[in-house]
């Protein structure tokens, strides 16, 4: 039995925040992440699902509205502001990774942005999109047994990724329903397995 009721509807999904993760550390069996003030271990071979999503949050309003100094200052500069101009969205791009794991509904949530990188990384770089990949791939290598979205692999095979959500309710709806169907979708030691054939056989080559 799932510690959490069956998300079946976007308002029961509505209802279940994920437990979102800070920081963490990976060991050798298990990772272990910090959740508020609370830690907790991920046996790697409790994930059955790594699910990563972009999403594109639009703002409507892409300027608060002008009063007192800032009408003045329009007047003055003759800057002709229309309401559409003001009104133009303002799309905020972040990246989400959540892990599922066994007895348990509700997922675990890495976000790219907010997420303590060095202490799940030995070394970072600069860019946290490429932080975020990195991320990915550690869990995939040590949870090898766990499936994964096509987002996930696009990451990992550093493809094109062309799918995003409008919001991260959107984003987990699908995920809570793409995980009811595991037994249809590869693993990692699929992916890594054909990965080394594929390596064996070029160094055939060679000799």
């Amino acid at each position: 039995m799932e510690k959490d009721f069956e998300l079946t509807t976007e308002e029961g999904i509505s209802n279940k925040v994920p437990f979102r993760i800070k920081s963490g550390n990976f060991c050798d069996s298990y990772v272990e992440v910090e959740i508020s003030d609370e830690t907790k271990k991920i046996e790697y071979s409790d994930i059955e699902y790594v699910c990563a999503g972009i999403i594109k949050d639009k703002t409507l309003s892409a300027s608060p509205p002008k009063t007192g100094l800032g009408k003045m200052l329009n007047s003055l500069f003759s800057k002709d502001v229309s309401k559409d101009e003001e009104n133009t969205p303002i799309v905020k791009t972040f990246y989400l990774l959540d892990i599922y794991v066994k007895n348990q509904t509700v997922p675990f949530r890495i976000n790219g942005g907010f997420v303590n990188y060095k202490s799940f990384l030995k070394k970072i770089g600069y860019i946290s999109l490429e932080n975020f990949k990195m991320l990915l791939k550690e869990f995939a290598f040590r949870a090898k047994t766990s499936r994964f979205n096509k987002t996930a692999f696009d990451f990992i095979k550093k493809c094109p990724v062309k799918k995003s959500y409008i919001s991260e309710l959107e984003f987990l709806i699908e995920s809570s329903e793409e995980r009811k169907k595991l037994e249809l979708r590869s693993t990692w030691n699929d992916i890594f397995e054909d990965e080394k054939e594929i390596s064996n056989d070029n160094d055939d080559e060679k000799q």
